[in-house]
């Protein structure tokens, strides 16, 4: 799979291995001479909040980390638009409100009926992030995120943006 886009999502429902074919699309067909700075972030380990997901992202990138959390952002955004990075965001559903609490592990995909508002974002920032990838111009870095469902920061007035590339596998989670 190549990314043609900006940014690629790929949506399925959990357990269809969504992570584990990223992570062999990565090993084997990424060239690392084209990408020579890869970030790999999970959002299922540990303290995988967005905040960290970007602080420890620049630290890795060795960015100075200004101190308010839209200034990192900002930052990060910035960084990306000037470098060619490969960003993958792994369970990206966890940033998401329908999978956004403490058992979100144990959550299956039909454990309740669905609200509109539960493809949002929990957090503002992480939302700006997402506009921004998509929008900014002259991005020379690319992002692939795996999740559930797509963030309705991906929509524009009921059109996908247009520098934002979607996968999907059967089963897809609806959204």
């Amino acid at each position: 799979m190549t990314i043609p886009k900006i940014a690629c999502s790929s949506s399925a429902l959990g357990g269809f291995g969504k992570s584990a074919l990223t992570w062999h699309w990565l090993t084997y067909d990424v060239n690392p001479e084209t990408w020579t700075k890869v970030v790999f972030w999970s959002f299922y380990e540990g303290d995988s909040s967005f905040e960290n997901f970007i602080e420890e992202t620049l630290k890795y990138l060795k960015q100075d980390v200004p101190e308010k959390k839209r200034e990192q952002v900002d930052e990060l955004l910035k960084v990306m638009q000037s470098q060619k990075i490969l960003l993958i965001m792994d369970g990206f559903e966890r940033l998401l409100r329908a999978y956004g609490n403490m058992n979100a592990s144990y959550q299956s995909d039909e454990d309740k009926k669905r609200e509109d508002t539960d493809r949002d974002c929990v957090n503002l920032n992480t939302e700006h992030f997402l506009r921004s990838i998509c929008s900014m111009p002259n991005m020379k870095s690319k992002a692939l995120m795996t999740t559930r469902m797509s963030p309705h920061a991906l929509e524009n007035i009921g059109q996908f943006i247009p520098r934002l590339s979607r996968r999907r596998t059967q089963g897809h989670a609806q959204g």
